[in-house]
């Protein structure tokens, strides 16, 4: 590639425009071996991006490795949390569950009254409570 200049008209055409040449013959393969190319690496990237936003979006009184999470788990996506909520609080969990120490380990995951979801683990003989 040769020198070239580009004129962007603020942050957010600057971030699509490296995204698109980040992109360029770029691969991302899962654990599952499976690859990901062309317009669906750039699909996979502006969602990271939109779920990033959210993230963010959230007041800071929630700790941020929870959202995020939760995010990862699929708790923000349309009609997740309505058609199994239990179900979410789980996969919260069990994420909570990967990130954690071995020792930190046992989170579990509930509803509330509210529609939420109540996360715990017993941790040095404490309950951690968590809601979300």
């Amino acid at each position: 590639r040769g020198k070239s200049e580009v004129y962007l008209k603020d942050q957010a055409a600057m971030e699509d425009y490296l995204i698109e040449q980040g992109t360029d013959d770029a691969m991302l393969r899962l654990g599952t071996g499976e690859e990901i190319t062309g317009r669906d690496l750039v699909r996979v990237v502006e969602e990271a991006r939109q779920a990033k936003r959210i993230i963010e979006a959230f007041p800071t009184h929630y700790p941020r490795n929870i959202v995020e999470q939760a995010t990862i788990a699929g708790a923000f996506s349309e009609g997740r949390a309505d058609a199994d909520l239990q179900g979410v609080a789980d996969a919260v969990a069990a994420r909570l569950d990967l990130i954690a120490l071995e020792y930190e380990r046992g989170w579990t995951g509930r509803i509330t009254q509210d529609h939420g979801i109540r996360l715990t683990r017993m941790l040095r003989g404490v309950e951690e409570v968590r809601t979300l």
